[in-house]
């Protein structure tokens, strides 16, 4: 009996001696994990904010591509285009031809070989062209190039025709509608703007017309 009593006089006395190391070491564990849960969480909130910052970064670039203007070109025509005495050479040359079978004239040197040639390859490589057929035409033909890179149309894609809009800017400028109404005297000229690539491929066609449209001039 009296070894029995010394056994658990001993198990209590290690019971006594375990529990405050025990206690100790609980909070210093949940410290632990507090601090292990703190850094897990702003670890978390790091990469949340850098994923966030990433897209904001992303969704700025798609916004500034689609908004960015097109690079402004000087004019791809000929400086002869013009030019007084050439102008005057046209006119005599539009009159002489009255109905003959119809007045015309024919520029010589009008557009910058080089320039036209990059016009003609940001058509093939940036537009696409769908089929159009009426009782006059059966073409292939692009979207309204009228507005193409103005007032926030289409601006992503304008951005890669800078010289296409500089050739389309030159021929409804100021200056080359009154060169034409020089030549021709066709009176004032609409602002409008009628501007598109037509394509034609086998069995296409444009029959003969005389463009007389009520809101076209």
């Amino acid at each position: 009996r009296i070894v029995k009593i010394a056994k658990r006089l001993r198990v209590l006395l290690f019971l006594v001696l375990l529990l405050p190391a025990a206690i100790v070491s609980a909070p210093a564990s949940s410290e632990r994990h507090r601090q292990s849960g703190i850094m897990g969480k702003r670890a978390a909130k790091g990469v949340a904010g850098e994923s966030k910052r990433r897209a904001g970064d992303n969704e700025g670039s798609a916004k500034s591509a689609k908004s960015a203007k097109p690079a402004k070109l000087g004019s791809p025509l000929s400086p002869l285009v013009l030019d007084a005495v050439f102008v005057k050479k046209q006119k005599a040359e539009f009159e002489r031809t009255a109905k003959k079978p119809y007045s015309h004239c024919i520029f010589q040197e009008f557009c910058n070989t080089d320039r036209l040639r990059a016009v003609h390859d940001e058509l093939v490589n940036n537009l696409s062209a769908n089929l159009k057929e009426s009782d006059l035409f059966k073409v292939y033909q692009t979207c309204d190039l009228a507005n193409l890179g103005c007032n926030g149309v289409l601006m992503e894609l304008a951005a890669k025709m800078p010289e296409l809009i500089a050739l389309r800017d030159s021929l409804y400028s100021d200056d080359f509608k009154a060169m034409i109404k020089e030549v021709t005297g066709c009176g004032e000229l609409s602002d409008a703007v009628d501007c598109a690539t037509n394509l034609h491929t086998t069995g296409c066609h444009l029959l003969c017309h005389d463009d007389v449209i009520g809101t076209r001039k």
